[in-house]
């Protein structure tokens, strides 16, 4: 175990015949293996126990199958887990992947090595969590290894949505598309058709980021009609979602915001507090781009909150650009200054360049700052120096 484990994934691991709890006190009372939570429990070891006894290990024929019933154990977590992490259960089950994170790297250096439909699985599992909590670019190298092992055609479309997912927080809109294209052709020769509206919805994001607004309503439409077709109520009110955002980028934000709205009805019907978030986060964009600062405040303020709670650093990120914008149309030019500052300090922090696509950016705050002179760049700096926490709160101050 790397990390530490709770005694559920050390039953499953080591065989004891039920007396796990009593083996580990034993250790525990020889300072072998130490108790390093109250709740779970959690148990470790110093890393220079564990390295020493991951050798003795190898020395004996069945420590050769540990490594592989350690992977796949962590595999099933990984996937149970992350069934959820767009739902109100979503801060409990990302809190849970990152304090397993180190157990899950080791596992998928083992599945690369001897199982790719497995190390595609669990890369699949965790490209969310990945790009909620700062792990972008590692995440993508994990997905470009996975890929590397050919795992088998219905593993290798989701690792390819996985990867181009991970690009495209990363801004690297032309690997993004790649790798929906090819998750498009691959599900079409498979019959995937889940799939295969997965890839056409995700497609349309690099065209919308890139002002290639035509493909862009064309690709969400033909993913919207095979979710209608899947009975799929979630991918549809995606798709009303990104014709939202599509029409904000082309600059209707009256027909946006309808599209918005009607996404959060149905996503909060749903329990999906990941897209609700999102399309709450628009909304408020496209209330700011009307003039409407009371009601945009109330949104975003509601929108930052769900990302806060989960710890997703890219929707705070993004966040801070609106907030940012809210200051400058309230003419709170001090405070937006300092969210400016705090943006790049949350962008550099969640590892996603969406904060400086087109769609996100702040009007008119390069005016603003030539005119604020030097107060403006000692209050970015400010910004810059803020904690996370107290950046959110800044922002929610606003």
């Amino acid at each position: 175990f790397q990390g530490g484990a709770r005694l559920d994934q050390v039953e499953a691991v080591w065989e004891t015949n039920g007396d796990t709890i009593d083996l580990l006190g034993e250790l525990v009372d020889q300072s072998l293996v130490r108790r390093v939570s109250e709740t779970g429990p959690r148990f470790a070891m110093l890393d220079l126990i564990r390295t020493y006894a991951a050798e003795r290990l190898g020395d004996f024929p069945e420590g050769q199958q540990v490594p592989a019933v350690h992977a796949r154990v962590y595999r099933d977590l990984a996937c149970d887990l992350s069934q959820g992490v767009l739902g109100s259960d979503r801060h409990r089950r990302i809190e849970r992947l990152e304090e397993e994170h180190d157990n899950f790297r080791a596992a998928l250096e083992w599945l690369i090595a001897h199982d790719p439909d497995d190390a595609a699985r669990l890369g699949d599992a965790l490209w969310r969590f990945w790009h909620m909590r700062g792990y972008i670019v590692e995440g993508l190298d994990w997905m470009e290894r996975v890929l590397e092992t050919s795992p088998s055609p219905p593993r290798r479309v989701w690792a390819l949505l996985a990867a181009g997912g991970l690009a495209y927080w990363g801004r690297d809109m032309d690997y993004a598309a790649r790798r929906f294209s090819e998750a498009i052709a691959l599900a079409r020769e498979l019959g995937d058709r889940r799939a295969e509206a997965e890839g056409r919805y995700n497609r349309a994001f690099p065209h919308i980021h890139l002002g290639a607004l035509d493909p862009a309503a064309q690709l969400v439409g033909e993913a919207s009609a095979i979710f209608e077709e899947l009975g799929d109520e979630d991918g549809v009110a995606r798709c009303t979602w990104a014709t939202g955002v599509w029409l904000r980028f082309g600059g209707d934000d009256p027909a946006a915001h309808e599209h918005f709205q009607r996404a959060i009805d149905t996503f909060r019907k749903r329990d999906d507090v990941f897209h609700t978030g999102w399309a709450l986060r628009m909304l408020g964009r496209s209330e700011l781009m009307l003039g409407r600062t009371d009601e945009a405040r109330a949104h975003l303020r509601e929108s930052m909150a769900i990302f806060v709670e989960a710890g997703d650093l890219s929707g705070v990120a993004l966040h801070m650009t609106d907030f940012c914008f809210l200051a400058l149309m309230t003419g709170q030019d001090g405070r937006a200054y300092q969210l400016n500052g705090a943006k790049e300090m949350v962008r550099e922090a969640s590892q996603t360049e969406l904060v400086n696509m087109s769609i996100n950016l702040i009007p008119g705050i390069d005016d603003a700052i030539a005119r604020g002179g030097e107060r403006a760049a000692r209050n970015q700096l400010v910004g810059e120096a803020m904690s996370l926490e107290d950046a959110i709160a800044f922002a929610l101050a606003t």
